[in-house]
């Protein structure tokens, strides 16, 4: 076993972190909801062809497969 003493973090790095992780986040949301949205666009547009609509759904089923996984871990 092995233990290891870590210095406090300061106000400035934990500002930093904070900053890194909220944009982090905001982005991956603005992609996920943007690739969701256009794949649901697809799906029901009466204009989108079967070889469209069968990546939409597949686009679909692996973006709520990553978030389900994603949930689950935590």
């Amino acid at each position: 076993m092995r233990a290891a003493i870590a210095p406090p973090e300061t106000a400035a790095d934990a500002t930093a972190r904070r900053v890194r992780d909220l944009s982090l986040l905001f982005v991956s949301l603005l992609v996920l909801i943007t690739l969701v949205s256009f794949s649901i666009y697809i799906l029901t547009a009466s204009c989108s062809t079967q070889e469209d609509r069968w990546w939409a759904s597949s686009t679909l089923t692996a973006a709520f497969g990553g978030v389900l996984g994603w949930l689950i871990k935590r």
